[in-house]
């Protein structure tokens, strides 16, 4: 069930995500001329994000089935289905004030920072360490698919469910 809810999330967050991080793809360098080589570097961009996505899925899905043995995964849940509710009828203003946090702006700089050097070269293995950085970049998306991965019974449903 969890799988299926995982999947209906990122289907209907497609959207976003071509809005939000379609500017990345664009941006990547092209490696190589011919079409083979092309396509590697876009499936190794995009294993390197669900690589990403997989691993948080785990560990939050780990942390998750702790939660279980304890009696606390379903205050929990409520928690984060606040929280998402929150963010989501916050104002914009009070938004802008949370990302000039230090925290905050220091963590996207450093993984900014990271995206100029990896686009400047221009290797195979640069478009998969840019995939995995992407996973890394704020999201909102990815917060609610890290509170269903929390959700999960166990590290690999958890997995399952971000991947």
């Amino acid at each position: 069930m969890e799988i299926w809810t995982g999947f209906f999330v990122g289907l209907f967050g497609s959207l976003h995500c071509i809005g939000m991080c379609g500017p990345i793809v664009l941006a990547l360098p092209v490696i190589g001329d011919s079409q083979f080589k092309i396509l590697l570097g876009r499936i190794l961009y995009n294993l390197g994000r669900i690589l990403t996505y997989t691993i948080m899925g785990a560990l939050f899905g780990l942390f998750g089935s702790r939660l279980v043995l304890f009696g606390l995964q379903q205050d929990l849940s409520i928690v984060f289905g606040v929280i998402i509710l929150l963010y989501v009828l916050t104002p914009r203003k009070i938004k802008i004030k949370v990302a000039n946090t230090y925290i905050y702006r220091e963590t996207t700089n450093i993984i900014k920072s990271r995206f100029a050097s990896m686009i400047s070269k221009k290797s195979n293995s640069s478009l998969f360490t840019i995939g995995v950085l992407n996973g890394l970049l704020p999201c909102g998306f990815v917060y609610v698919g890290i509170a269903g991965a929390v959700s999960t019974v166990d590290w690999i449903s958890g997995a399952l469910y971000m991947a």
